[in-house]
């Protein structure tokens, strides 16, 4: 906040500096700010003065106007005021601006005359920058008098864009004009053409020029001539203006030297008289020095207006149009000169006489300016033109509309000749489809849900928008004014409305008549069956969309793949919802719509009475849901909600569970059970008008209050069970392998935190959150803690302000609030996990740090050089010392955690335990195969006696090596799996071995062998007894060789003897039966093997009889005879019992 502060503040700092600072580089780029400002304020009132004294729209341009040029003191103003032109309209006649110097300069006048208006600028805005200008207007880089000129130039453009001027008035001072050098006038000349010109460019156009000479009275003899002439001749003109299409040098100069002769003439003419009558001496002198002056004044004109004209950069109609020059004469100076003698005097620096000649009551009278303005100089005032650019504007302008206008023709003719034909064509088409329609006979009735109408209905339907949907056209304005589908298109709909109410509604009622008597009693689908008929039947409670999505899904189930069927169905299903009311037909008595109607009135009453039976709650409710369903965003996917690692760690019983719909989440809460829960009444009206109950239907303020709460105590429930539910469906995920496990550890850790983020959306949704309705940094937990407890209260006065307290009391009161303060009562645990988050003895961070523990333990393990044998002595470890490893302490830690933390964190622990396990029993797995299967397998598993079909036995030793006491198979067992047979922990989460049942059973048949032929004292070898029990009677002998010791017996003779196995005192491995026949001369026969499992081959040779507990009868058959054995063992340690050896393996899988 305080960063806020401070950026706030030196933004406003700096906004501040920077406008100081363009105010004070805008004043140094207008050092004349304030002489502008005040030109432009008398030219606007000047101008509203004129514009209000004409009353005219385009005043304007009701007059021409004219600008008089011309240096200081060249008599501009005098020569204005004498013209007797000027009309006063109430602007002050001097205008004066103020410099910096504090001296006053004539400013900007204009003159409003009966013909023209003038302009009359102050010398100073033709005036040249010299080494006396003030130095502010050198470092301006432009001067007082050139500014306010530019401003002038741009408020005639302003003001007068088309014709900006009517031509300009250049006044010349003779005296100062006669005086000058050949170079002063070189510069004068320069400087005006560069002036006028400047202005004909920039009002683009060619203003003409009138040249008008004053002050002629100062020329000496002046007074001599003119005074004396009679006034009518002194308002005339004294000038020559050129023809209008003069152009080149010789025409003007031709018609000046005329002007020029015929001046002189009327000169010479009077010098005769004058000279008479003219008795003084000077006067004459006058008069002759006067008829000099203006000779000499010829070649001055001359040069001017050749200078003027001259311009070598410009086109000849580009160039200067000079109309005439004139001569006047606006006040008498009481001073005369003589341009010859004053050159001499000052050539020679003598003095310079300057007489008085006008008495001071003679100097007002004006000569030659009366009729110069009217006659000429106004008499011609759009000679100069429009403004070219204006033109051409205008120009385009008008070619523009034109185009356009011509365009608009052209479209509006095809406009109407396009619609023409296409009406023309539609009530064609409407002929015909209706004639198409007239002929097709009644459908076959083999389709299903009003199929078999469609060709019926898709023909009249283009009949009907043949001229497009009448309702939405303007009869008038739509084609143009041609459309006639307000005509025909009404008549062909109410066919194509009455097949559709009476052919196309009834097949589809009839449909979901059937299935409403097939639904289960009082059941929603049942309701919304009926919800369906009611909509299609009466309008004035139709939702369409609810209709047609119902629709849609049974089309859908009945013409799959069948897209063109399904789109016109709906498409004339639309219509009829759009356009029908069957029950307002029946209203007005229509006798075919009630007799439609007819077969489902009983089912649709039926229905009626039988869900009215419904709670009224129950109702309201149901419509809340499916209402819901409509308006609110597509359900809350828990998998995308939780992130990116959900799969990693997490797997779901029902898949279904991790869509949470939208009306039981914090946003369907506050965004549209709240809002309804002020419409709950109204919204019963649906089903009130379903139900048939509208009219009946009165809700008192108690029933109001029942339903809102029932309602409320079922939302409720249902908000917490789907919560619970989707929150319970969430399991960890059983893991692979280890580096699986690792990895949804760093997730659940480091990256997308699944657990924390499911306890947060957890929260977000079940948890009322008063803190977004502060503005301070007051932490969540204090505050929740503060409004929650009433015992707390004391805490809250200390960290929240008075504001504070109050926008947490209104919105306590919130209905928001009160209803997620009942759904988190449930969620008080796990909520509290989310507010105690940061507690570094909270559940939360406990839980993190065994599981960092965990993770930790799984990378000691995968970086180790044999992860297997690193996993392996783990659970060694653990089995034989019981130690508490980081998986067995998260095991027990979660045992004190809130759910669903601790079965997240118990589940963690077992999977990755299992997995730990899994790789330490592939490791031992690998050694099992490497150290105890692989010689198994090649040394004994395909020889005699583990295959008794095998002609290669087993050798003793192996046998010894293998099973004995210590070896192979028991060292392995003592070393490596008896911590997993015996051990604690040896059993998984279902009370199953880790080893499999085949090694188990292999392990339980190797101890039934080392305990039957190891022992003790003995070691290798089993011991057993044996007597003869029956000799057939054609045999009188039978000698018995079990590995060298002899059983003899004769008939009669019998007796027990004591045997070994193997008979180590003898070295040959021979066991065989012999039976001598009791005939002289007959040979004995006998049955034997040769090997150290000799005996075993033999007593497979003979038949096992009369088996008892502690002896058996082996019968053996020889050569005709029989000859029965009884072998004494002990019970527990059979050595010849079926089966111990062919009956044992080993496999390679451990686990």
């Amino acid at each position: 906040m305080l960063l806020l502060a401070l950026s706030v503040v030196s933004i406003y700092l700096y906004t501040q500096v920077a406008k100081s600072v363009v105010g004070v580089v805008k004043d140094e780029n207008e050092p004349y700010k304030n002489s502008l400002e005040q030109q432009k304020e008398y030219l606007n009132g000047w101008l509203a003065h004129y514009q209000q004294r004409s009353h005219r729209r385009n005043a304007m341009y009701e007059r021409p106007w004219y600008i008089v040029l011309g240096q200081s003191l060249s008599g501009k103003t005098s020569l204005i005021q004498k013209s007797n032109q000027v009309i006063p309209i109430g602007i002050a006649d001097k205008q004066f601006v103020a410099n910096k110097d504090r001296s006053a300069s004539k400013m900007l006048q204009l003159w409003l005359t009966q013909q023209a208006v003038i302009i009359d600028p102050p010398g100073e805005f033709f005036s040249p920058t010299n080494e006396e200008t003030d130095k502010d207007e050198t470092e301006a880089g432009i001067s007082r008098g050139r500014a306010l000129h530019l401003h002038l130039q741009d408020w005639l453009m302003e003001v007068r864009q088309r014709q900006p001027l009517n031509g300009v008035i250049l006044t010349v001072n003779i005296q100062e004009i006669m005086e000058m050098t050949s170079e002063g006038r070189r510069e004068w000349l320069q400087r005006w053409q560069t002036h006028i010109l400047e202005m004909s460019d920039r009002f683009a156009c060619r203003i003409p020029v009138y040249l008008v000479f004053t002050k002629l009275d100062v020329l000496t003899g002046f007074e001599t001539i003119y005074p004396l002439l009679e006034r009518s001749l002194l308002d005339e003109t004294l000038g020559i203006t050129f023809a209008a299409n003069t152009e080149s040098d010789e025409e003007w100069r031709g018609e000046l030297s005329k002007f020029w002769s015929e001046w002189q003439e009327n000169f010479n003419e009077l010098m005769p008289e004058h000279m008479v009558h003219r008795t003084s001496l000077d006067l004459r002198s006058a008069l002759f020095n006067f008829v000099g002056q203006i000779a000499g004044l010829r070649s001055v004109v001359e040069e001017l207006i050749s200078g003027l004209k001259r311009h070598y950069n410009r086109d000849p109609g580009r160039q200067m149009l000079i109309r005439g020059c004139y001569f006047t004469s606006s006040l008498q100076q009481n001073r005369r000169s003589d341009f010859f003698s004053d050159t001499i005097c000052r050539h020679y620096k003598l003095y310079v006489s300057n007489k008085n000649v006008w008495a001071n009551n003679d100097n007002q009278r004006g000569y030659f300016i009366q009729k110069l303005f009217n006659q000429v100089l106004f008499s011609e005032p759009n000679l100069a033109g429009e403004n070219y650019e204006h033109v051409r504007v205008r120009r385009h302008n008008l070619t523009l509309i034109a185009v356009i206008s011509g365009g608009f023709a052209v479209l509006l003719l095809s406009g109407w000749y396009y619609y023409y034909l296409q009406n023309y064509h539609a009530g064609e088409m409407a002929l015909r489809k209706v004639s198409e329609f007239q002929k097709l006979g009644e459908p076959a009735h083999n389709q299903p849900l009003g199929a078999d109408w469609l060709p019926h209905m898709n023909i009249i339907r283009d009949a009907t928008m043949s001229y497009g949907d009448y309702r939405e056209k303007n009869q008038f304005l739509s084609d143009m004014g041609l459309y006639q589908g307000a005509k025909i298109g009404q008549l062909v709909e109410k066919t194509y409305l009455r097949l559709l109410e009476s052919r196309f509604l009834p097949v589809l009622m009839k449909d979901l008549q059937q299935h409403l008597d097939g639904a289960p009693a009082n059941s929603e689908e049942k309701l919304a069956i009926l919800r369906i008929m009611r909509m299609i039947d009466d309008k004035s409670g139709r939702n369409i969309p609810l209709v047609e999505e119902y629709m849609r899904a049974r089309w859908q189930t009945a013409f799959t793949g069948q897209r063109d069927v399904q789109e016109r169905l709906m498409m004339h299903l639309d219509y009829a919802l759009q356009h029908t009311d069957w029950a307002l037909d029946r209203s007005h008595s229509d006798a075919e719509a009630i007799k439609s109607y007819e077969p489902f009135s009983a089912s649709i009453r039926a229905a009626q009475i039988e869900l009215s039976k419904l709670p009224l709650y129950q109702r309201v409710y149901q419509n809340l849901v499916i209402k819901a369903k409509e308006q609110l965003p597509q359900d809350m996917d828990l998998r995308t909600e939780i992130g990116a690692q959900f799969d990693s760690v997490f797997v779901f019983d029902n898949e279904a569970l991790l869509k949470v719909p939208q009306f039981w989440t914090r946003y369907g809460l506050s965004h549209f059970f709240v809002k309804q829960t002020d419409k709950l009444v109204s919204i019963t009206a649906l089903d009130a008008w379903v139900l048939g109950l509208t009219d009946n239907v009165d809700y008192s303020d108690a029933d109001k209050a029942e339903i809102e709460r029932q309602i409320t105590d079922r939302y409720v429930g249902d908000y917490t069970s789907t919560w619970r539910n989707a929150v319970n469906n969430l399991s960890i995920k059983p893991f692979d392998d280890v580096e699986q496990a690792s990895a949804a550890l760093d997730a659940v850790l480091n990256n997308g935190q699944p657990l924390w983020r499911t306890l947060v959306l957890l929260g977000d949704n079940t948890q009322p959150h008063l803190v977004t309705a502060l503005s301070s940094d007051v932490k969540t937990p204090v505050v929740v803690a503060a409004k929650q407890g009433k015992n707390q209260k004391t805490v809250a006065d200390k960290v929240l302000n008075s504001a504070q307290k109050e926008s947490l009391e209104q919105l306590a009161e919130q209905p928001e609030y009160v209803l997620l303060s009942r759904i988190g009562r449930p969620f008080s645990e796990q909520n509290a996990l989310v507010e105690s988050g940061d507690d570094q003895n909270g559940q939360v961070q406990q839980a993190y740090k065994a599981l960092n523990d965990m993770s930790n333990e799984l990378h000691r393990i995968s970086n180790a050089p044999e992860p297997g044998k690193a996993a392996l002595l783990l659970v060694q470890m653990r089995l034989q010392q019981n130690n508490a490893d980081a998986f067995f302490t998260a095991q027990q830690l979660s045992k004190n955690l809130s759910d669903p933390l601790g079965r997240w964190v118990e589940q963690l622990a077992d999977n990755s335990w299992k997995a730990v396990t899994a790789l330490a029993l592939q490791s031992l797995e690998a050694e099992w195969s490497k150290t105890v299967v692989t010689p198994f397998m090649n040394q004994m598993a395909d020889r005699y006696p583990f295959n008794p079909e095998a002609s290669k036995e087993v050798a003793l030793s192996d046998m010894e090596r293998f099973f004995g006491p210590n070896g192979t198979l028991d060292s392995f067992y003592k070393n490596n799996l008896k911590v997993f047979i015996d051990g604690n922990g040896s059993l998984d989460s279902e009370g199953n071995s880790l080893i499999r049942p085949e090694i188990l059973t292999a392990l339980e048949q190797a101890e039934k062998i080392r305990s039957t032929f190891f022992t003790a004292q003995n070691g290798f070898g089993i011991q057993f007894a044996i007597s003869p029990v029956d000799l057939s009677a054609n045999k009188r002998r039978a000698v018995l060789n079990l590995d060298g010791q002899l059983v003899d017996y004769t008939q009669g003779n019998s007796h027990t003897a004591h045997l070994v196995w193997p008979n180590t005192m003898r070295a040959g491995n021979e066991s065989k039966l012999t039976l001598v026949p009791d005939v002289s001369g007959g040979s004995p026969r006998s049955v034997g093997y040769v090997g150290p499992w000799a005996m075993f081959r033999l007593w497979d040779k003979g038949e096992l009889t009369n088996v008892q507990d502690n002896s058996f009868d082996m019968r053996f058959a020889v050569d005709n005879g029989t000859m029965i054995y009884r072998v004494y063992v002990d019970e527990s340690n059979n050595p010849f019992a079926g089966g111990l050896f062919s009956q044992f393996t080993l496999t390679d899988q451990l686990y």
